[in-house]
């Protein structure tokens, strides 16, 4: 259970973080990015409206 999660979240925020986070928080943020980085790959897979959502609160209301 506990490396099913792990994989899922390095896959999904390896999937992000080229894409909306490294510009903004990759630096000093990374564990709270990890966590934005798994709900971000969710919401885009759902609809391009929560890609704007996340670039206008940046990242905190998903």
């Amino acid at each position: 259970m506990k490396s099913e999660t792990y994989t899922g979240l390095s896959e999904a925020l390896q999937a992000v973080k080229t894409r909306y986070v490294q510009p903004m928080y990759l630096h000093d943020k990374k564990m709270v990015t990890a966590m934005k980085a798994t709900r971000m790959d969710i919401g885009v897979a759902i609809s391009c409206r929560t890609k704007r959502r996340y670039q206008e609160d940046e990242g905190w209301k998903i």
